[in-house]
C-alpha cells in the first residue's frame, strides 16, 4: 500500500534529497527531509496550539454550561456552540496535526519500506555477482549510521546485518512491489532465489549470521543473538519516550484531553500511553531508516510544539498588555 499521490511524492522528494546527499546515504536524507515536513506543517501547529489555548481559556465557562444545562443536553450543545464561535473555538483545531501527520506517517512507512527492500535486492544480487565470480570473501558496502551497520536492517541485537536466509526468505523482502523504477520482477525473482540458497546461507554464516547466543526467556520468546548484530536496539525505546513526550506536550493545553471525566480525556488517557508501546514495537520489528524517521519526528514536534506554545503566551501576553494600556 503507497497512499496514491501522497506516497509518490513524498518518494520522490525523498529521492531528490538522496541524490544531493554525498554517498546517498538514506539516514541522513530522512533527517533533511523530517526538517522540511515539520516546517511545512509550522503553520498548522501553530493554529492546533491557539485552538488548544483558547480551549483552556474558555474551559470554566463550558463547565459551567455543562452544570447548568446538564438535564438539557440539546439546549447545552447550542449553547456551547455559541460560546465557541464567540470566542473563535474550533473543535477540529487542536486535532488538525494528527489528522494529518498520521496519513504522512503511514505513507512514509510504505515509502521506505519500499525503498529498503529496493537496497535489499540490489544489494544481494551485488552479492551472487560477486560470489558467482568466485569472491568468496566480498563483503558489500552498507549504509550505515552511527552505531547501525545497516540501516535496511531493524536497530536491534536480534536483527542480523544482513537478511537472513532459506526460511526468513519472505520476511526479509515483505511487502515487497513485482517491479519499480530501480529493479525488474525478474531480478527480484532472482534476489529471493539467491537469498533462499545454500550458497547465500554458507556466504552468511561466514559474515556473522551464525547465533552467537540462543535462549528462551521465561518461557515465551526464543531469543536468539547472531555473531554479528545490525544494532544495540536504542532506537526502539527512543521512539517510546519521543512518543509519550509529544503526546504530553502536544495535549498540555487541551482541557478536553486532560479531562479524565470527559470520553476524549479518556482516549487520551489511553492513547497517551498506547502509542509510545505501538511506538516501540514497530520500531523493533521495521527497519532502521524508519524507526529514525519515527523517533526524530516525534522529538521534533515535541521540541516544535514546546517552542510554539511559549512564542503564543508571549505573544498573548504582549497583546493583553497592549489592550490594558489602551483602556
Amino acid at each position: 500500500m503507497r497512499f496514491g499521490f501522497i506516497g509518490d511524492h513524498l518518494e520522490w522528494v525523498l529521492r531528490q534529497i538522496v541524490n544531493i546527499i554525498p554517498g546517498g546515504n538514506y539516514a541522513i536524507a530522512v533527517l533533511i527531509f523530517i526538517v522540511i515536513i515539520r516546517l511545512l506543517l509550522m503553520p498548522l501547529d501553530i493554529r492546533s496550539k491557539r485552538s488548544m489555548m483558547r480551549q483552556a481559556k474558555i474551559q470554566p465557562q463550558v463547565d459551567a454550561l455543562r452544570k447548568k444545562y446538564e438535564k438539557d443536553p440539546q439546549k447545552m450543545n447550542m449553547k456551547m456552540q455559541e460560546l465557541y464561535k464567540k470566542e473563535h473555538v474550533s473543535m477540529l483545531g487542536g486535532c488538525l496535526p494528527i489528522l494529518i501527520s498520521m496519513p504522512l506517517l503511514f505513507a512514509m512507512f510504505a515509502v521506505i519500506r519500499d525503498i529498503s527492500n529496493e537496497g535489499t535486492v540490489l544489494m544481494l544480487l551485488d552479492i551472487k555477482e560477486h560470489l558467482d565470480a568466485g569472491e568468496m570473501d566480498y563483503r558489500p558496502v552498507l549504509q550505515s549510521f552511527l552505531w547501525i551497520k545497516n540501516i535496511f536492517q531493524p536497530d536491534s541485537v536480534f536483527s542480523t546485518v544482513m537478511p537472513e536466509a532459506a526460511a526468513s526468505v519472505n520476511n526479509a523482502l515483505i511487502g515487497m512491489r513485482e517491479s519499480t523504477s530501480v529493479y525488474t520482477a525478474e531480478m527480484l525473482q532472482t534476489a529471493k532465489e539467491f537469498l533462499a540458497s545454500e550458497t547465500y546461507a554458507a556466504w552468511a554464516a561466514e559474515y556473522g549470521n551464525t547465533a552467537w547466543y540462543k535462549g528462551n526467556m521465561m518461557g515465551l520468546w526464543n531469543m536468539t543473538i547472531p555473531m554479528a548484530f545490525n544494532g544495540w536496539c536504542i532506537l526502539p525505546p527512543l521512539a517510546g519516550l519521543s512518543q509519550y513526550l509529544s503526546t504530553l506536550l502536544m495535549n498540555a493545553g487541551n482541557p478536553q484531553q486532560n479531562n479524565a471525566n470527559s470520553p476524549a480525556g479518556s482516549t487520551g488517557k489511553i492513547m497517551k500511553y498506547f502509542f509510545p508501546i505501538f511506538s516501540v514495537f514497530i520500531c523493533f520489528s521495521s527497519n532502521a531508516v524508519f524507526a529514525l524517521y519515527w523517533v526524530v519526528s516525534a522529538a521534533v514536534q515535541s521540541v516544535q510544539t514546546y517552542f510554539i506554545g511559549k512564542w503564543i503566551e508571549k505573544r498573548e501576553a504582549e497583546k493583553a498588555l497592549k489592550e490594558a494600556q489602551q483602556a
